[in-house]
């Protein structure tokens, strides 16, 4: 059997070169849910402790109870403890901004069982207390673990 002159019957198609750079992917938007991206050849030094953090959602104040309370939406965060009031709300909050803002407060709850609550302390985010950071208010890697987990609710003023 004679050996065939070429192994494709049909030419191949000469594809054009590119004059320009393909487009860039688009840029993810930051948020509170966004990571750092350091960028190549740069690393991260994560903070030593952090803390989680249980918040309810869409303005529900646990410890007035109802129906709202026993159903309420939350999200758990796990926050550098180094973080100060402040830092927190405005990560959580982000889009919110000016006068809005300062009508803002997060108030500490605790579960005493039975889906009941009790509130605990109130800051908000125009008061001093705000700069304090989450340790100096006990929130610290134990709570969840050897101590009740931290609850929180973010609220209007």
């Amino acid at each position: 059997m004679a050996p065939t002159k070429a192994l494709y019957p049909l030419p191949l198609a000469r594809l054009p070169i590119p004059t320009h750079p393909p487009p860039a992917p688009p840029k993810k938007k930051k948020t509170a849910r966004t990571a750092p991206a350091p960028r190549a050849g740069t690393n991260y030094l994560h903070p030593k402790e952090h803390c989680k953090i249980h918040v309810a959602l869409h303005g529900v104040k646990l410890w007035e109870g109802g129906a709202k309370a026993a159903n309420a939406d939350f999200r758990i965060w796990i926050v550098p403890c180094n973080s100060s009031v402040r830092e927190l709300v405005e990560r959580l909050c982000e889009g919110v901004g000016g006068e809005k803002m300062k009508k803002i407060a997060v108030t500490e709850c605790v579960e005493v069982g039975t889906g009941k609550w009790v509130k605990g302390t109130t800051i908000e985010y125009k008061s001093d207390k705000a700069m304090d950071k989450l340790k100096s208010l006990g929130w610290s890697s134990k709570r969840g673990e050897s101590l009740p987990p931290v609850w929180v609710c973010l609220h209007k003023v």
